[in-house]
């Protein structure tokens, strides 16, 4: 991954939706993000701002994405 050295730092934004509960807020890492899912449910990560190229590619491989994407 090649990161414009202009890109924004990169922000992250867990939601979590479960039977009983939805929550949303600003996590820190891609670690973060994986403890805050609910069990069960719907985690959706929400990623503003390119500059952080650690953790565009931790988000990549821990949620198998193409390197596309």
């Amino acid at each position: 991954i090649v990161i414009d050295p202009d890109s924004p730092k990169s922000k992250l934004l867990g939601t979590y939706y479960g039977e009983h509960r939805a929550e949303e807020r600003e996590v820190a890492s891609v670690a973060e993000l994986r403890a805050g899912a609910i069990a069960g449910g719907v985690l959706w990560g929400h990623v503003t701002g390119l500059g952080d190229q650690q953790m565009i590619e931790q988000l990549r491989d821990q949620f198998k994405l193409h390197r596309l994407a």
